[in-house]
């Protein structure tokens, strides 16, 4: 998972904002996991897109309970 974040953050780096997205939710589509839907939701929320983010960030919070 770690490594993944990673990989997603490089992406990010890179300027590849749709590989990282596609990879995170692939990721959290294998296996969902709250430091994946939390990184995704920072991604979400640093472009604009504060519902996705919101979402993601409450499904996380819930997995973790």
């Amino acid at each position: 998972m770690w490594a993944q974040i990673r990989k997603i953050n490089l992406l990010l780096r890179e300027g590849r904002f749709d590989s990282a997205v596609a990879l995170a939710r692939e990721q959290i589509d294998l296996k969902p996991h709250a430091a994946l839907q939390e990184k995704l939701a920072d991604i979400y929320a640093r472009n604009g897109r504060t519902e996705e983010s919101v979402v993601l960030l409450r499904s996380a919070a819930m997995g973790a309970e």
